[in-house]
């Protein structure tokens, strides 16, 4: 019975973290970063239709990983008479992929 319970339910979760490290400059603001998280999905399957459900069933799980590093840099400046900001943010990111049933 617990097991007819559980099937077709479904349960996500994310977890991440993020560092980030401000340099402050009249010419050129950077900032450096680095940043981690995951998105994952679990879904069991019962099969009651055998004979024994226990080792009939199983578990599909999905997850996506990302890690990314990078710097912004940005200027502040007036012109004409107006505050402008501008900057580039270049990254590397890499992504991971995962899918178990």
């Amino acid at each position: 019975k617990s097991m007819d319970a559980i099937d077709g339910k479904k349960m996500d979760f994310d977890l991440g973290g993020v560092v980030a490290v401000g340099i402050p400059n009249k010419f050129l603001s950077a900032t450096v970063y680095g940043k981690l998280y995951t998105e994952s999905f679990v879904q069991p399957n019962v099969d009651t239709s055998g004979a024994d459900p226990l080792t009939d069933s199983y578990v599909q799980g999905v997850s996506i990983g990302v890690a990314e590093a990078g710097v912004s840099l940005a200027k502040y400046t007036n012109f004409m008479n107006q505050h402008l900001s501008f900057g580039i943010t270049p990254k590397l990111q890499r992504i991971y992929t995962y899918s178990y049933a």
